[in-house]
């Protein structure tokens, strides 16, 4: 009996024990799965703490880059303002200069075309001195008066054109430093006409003239070139019928192009188109139907040098029809034709150097 109640007693403990058990293992379960879900929870907390400090450091980059582009743009900006500044200030300063001023011609530049680092002090001065000269226009109407305020008014390197016949009432001075180009409007060449006594220009800087009549009406005019002064012939000059010499030139004269015709020489009767003391090239061009005592088309007491061109019909009364090469002086000739010229003495005189190469002579 004794041992029936131990055996339902252990039974009954047993029971209870696999209830407990029954009981505890589910919670066991919930806690692994809930310490398994907080691992779980961790990484993913970490892994979006990651990411978002990848986004931080995204942003720093992307706010870097930002800050970057708005200064690039910033000193762009700067720049095209410093040159809108020049722009503006140099052609300012030229419009006060030149009243008539219409034309410019100047390298345009942009920033976009300008990087920083290439934008420096040197860039300024090349695009400062890239500003080209002026073009002056002179209005139908205009006199010498009109065209020697212009001249003072005018920078060295700019065009003065004329767009008339102009009468001269005076001589015009081309000022010592100054360059200055004379020219007619497009297709034309006007007449600057002078009968009064004295020369046309009085050249102390350099003068070069294109597609110009310089006309003395037989009674005045002619071009003097000063010991200090340059004077430059091209293509479509004339100089024409002045009564002391065509050109007078002591210091130097170039002849690239153009005509001398039909001038007297000066009033000691030397040099019809060419009195030259100190240097004249002639390049081509021609020297025709000028008188004078002594050198026709010529009289050189300094250094001529012809490479081209023709001397012909030419007339003095004494010595030299063509060319006149005086004491100590000398005259090389290169290429060029001299023709047809008469003097009443000989073609040369006194002790001289004269040397003449691939030279058409003709009597």
């Amino acid at each position: 009996m004794k041992s029936k109640l131990m055996i339902k007693q252990a039974f009954s403990c047993i029971l209870i024990i696999v209830i407990m058990i029954t009981m505890f293992i589910p919670v066991l379960a919930l806690d692994i799965n809930v310490a398994e879900s907080d691992v779980l929870l961790e990484n993913n907390m970490n892994g979006i703490s990651d990411e978002v400090i990848l986004i931080d450091e995204e942003n720093v980059t992307l706010e870097t880059e930002i800050n970057n582009n708005t200064s690039e743009i910033e000193n762009n900006n700067l720049i095209k303002s410093n040159v809108n500044n020049i722009s503006e200030s140099t052609e300012k300063e030229i419009v006060e200069k030149q009243t008539k001023v219409v034309s410019y011609d100047f390298r345009s530049i942009t920033a976009e075309e300008v990087s920083d680092e290439d934008f420096e002090a040197e860039y300024y001065t090349s695009f400062v001195m890239s500003i080209a000269k002026a073009t002056n226009i002179l209005p139908p109407g205009s006199t010498s008066t009109d065209l020697q305020l212009a001249i003072n008014s005018a920078t060295s390197g700019d065009t003065i054109q004329i767009s008339d016949d102009m009468t001269f009432l005076g001589t015009v001075v081309i000022p010592l430093g100054k360059t200055i180009t004379i020219e007619s409007t497009a297709g034309n060449n006007w007449i600057l006409t002078k009968t009064t006594s004295g020369s046309h220009f009085n050249i102390g800087g350099h003068l070069i003239l294109q597609n110009i009549v310089v006309d003395g009406k037989t009674t005045g005019g002619s071009i003097y070139v000063g010991n200090t002064g340059n004077f430059t012939m091209d293509a479509g000059t004339v100089i024409q019928n002045c009564n002391n010499s065509g050109v007078t030139n002591l210091g130097t004269f170039i002849m690239n192009d153009g005509t001398i015709k039909n001038n007297t020489g000066s009033s000691q009767g030397y040099g019809g188109g060419v009195y030259n003391v100190a240097s004249f090239t002639m390049n081509g061009g021609s020297i025709i139907e000028n008188s004078a005592r002594n050198g026709g088309g010529i009289n050189n007491t300094g250094t001529v040098t012809i490479n081209n061109g023709t001397i012909s019909n030419n007339h003095a009364t004494l010595y030299g029809g063509g060319i006149t090469v005086n004491l100590l002086s000398s005259c090389t000739m290169y290429n060029g034709t001299i023709s047809n010229n008469l003097s009443d003495a000989t073609s040369a005189r006194h002790s001289c150097s004269w040397k003449i190469y691939n030279v058409k002579w003709e009597y």
